[in-house]
């Protein structure tokens, strides 16, 4: 969702004031008004509304307050007026965008029920526990309980020193040097940990050349691999973004940070609904999650979520409603028992059933599968290709 906190703001201002300089008061007021809405996405995604791809911009769409076909084909003409001015004084290349816009076939992503994108805690904690990387399950929980800041800073900049294990209390930075305190779950406590001793990246897509990453020595709870390291040391949101990307084509499932930041939201906002024993959302609570959320808590911010995404209708939804995410399918993805295994401990394990193996002479893959050792056959196969390069890394059998 839209943070009230930058509404009136345009991102790249100088770029979007001279492609305004072209249009007339009326007109400039209208083409504005997308621009402000589209903000936040720019400023989290860090890149310009004319670089968007089609998915990206259905998304912005999505919040628009009118959906039917007049309304959308207006908003869809100014992007792709804008996108189109961008290409033609140089500053995009964004021919695929503007070609498919042009054929108005998403017109029909659009949906009146937002509660549709969003998750519920318990759908959130299953994703978590289907990742194979406790980066992954990290960045996850981090923004659904609320830690993101500017360009997601409050994530990138947040290291064990940050960290009272004993009170689940995190000290956030966000990217202007302001500073805040807030109390997570012992769950979050719980994937930070594990995120912090993840020592290798395993890739996602069993077709890679190289099975993994290694993941820079570093304070920091979300750690660069050695690989996208930027020659300044600088730690950019990419790797936030990419990390949530392979994960979403993992679980097949929308997981970019505004969906999973608003999923927080609801949340946050049952809970309290639920503590305080009201069945309205109202300007008092709002108070409360705009706190943890990092959120202005005047009363027109108020509004505009409870307009956007905080209503009663849409909370029950999520949590009260038969969902549409067929989930059943992650519990198979996971590696076992949710745990993330580096070499160290496949070795130890390796080991360990050679020990107790039927035929230590032949290690069979099959009965280390039939036996059901942890980690699985595919964790270990994604560190070291084969099997049998697993044992010889094991020194359990010959080079």
């Amino acid at each position: 969702m839209a943070n009230n906190k930058y509404f009136n703001n345009l991102f790249h201002p100088e770029i979007k004031e001279r492609y305004l300089s072209n249009y007339k008061a009326g007109t400039v007021n209208q083409y504005k008004n997308m621009f402000f809405k589209s903000f936040e996405f720019e400023n989290k995604l860090n890149k310009d509304l004319y670089n968007f791809k089609i998915e990206e911009i259905v998304e912005i769409m999505n919040l628009s307050d009118k959906k039917d076909t007049s309304s959308l084909s207006r908003s869809s003409s100014i992007i792709k007026s804008y996108i189109k001015w961008a290409i033609e004084n140089g500053f995009s290349d964004n021919y695929e965008t503007l070609y498919k816009m042009k054929s108005k076939w998403y017109i029909g992503k659009f949906n009146d029920d937002i509660s549709q994108y969003y998750f519920s805690e318990c759908e959130i904690s299953m994703v978590e526990n289907a990742c194979v990387n406790a980066q992954d399950a990290c960045v996850l929980r981090l923004l659904f309980e609320g830690i993101c800041g500017e360009s997601l800073s409050e994530i990138l900049n947040l290291t064990i020193n940050d960290i009272e294990f004993e009170s689940n209390t995190l000290h956030l930075t966000n990217k202007d040097g302001s500073q805040r305190d807030i109390v997570v779950s012992n769950r979050c406590i719980g994937i930070i940990k594990l995120a912090l001793e993840q020592r290798q990246y395993i890739k996602l897509k069993k077709s890679s050349r190289i099975p993994f990453l290694d993941l820079l020595e570093t304070d920091h709870v979300i750690k660069n691999s050695i690989t996208n390291t930027h020659k300044d040391g600088t730690r950019r949101p990419e790797v936030v973004y990419r990390r949530l990307k392979n994960l979403e084509e993992y679980v097949n499932l929308k997981l970019n940070p505004n969906i999973v930041i608003s999923s927080g939201m609801l949340f946050y906002a049952k809970l309290l609904m639920t503590m305080s024993q009201s069945q309205i959302f109202n300007y008092k609570l709002f108070q409360i999650l705009a706190k943890r959320f990092n959120l202005e808590t005047m009363e027109t911010t108020y509004s505009y979520y409870k307009k956007k995404l905080l209503d009663e209708e849409t909370i029950n939804k999520v949590y009260l409603s038969k969902r549409k995410f067929d989930l059943t399918n992650l519990t198979a993805k996971n590696n076992n028992d949710g745990n993330v295994y580096d070499k160290d401990t496949v070795i130890k394990s390796l080991r360990n059933f050679a020990l107790e193996a039927e035929n230590r002479e032949k290690l069979s893959s099959n009965e280390y599968k039939r036996k059901k050792y942890s980690p699985s056959i595919d964790v270990i196969r994604r560190h070291y290709g084969t099997w049998e390069n697993a044992l010889r890394a094991a020194g359990l059998i010959e080079e």
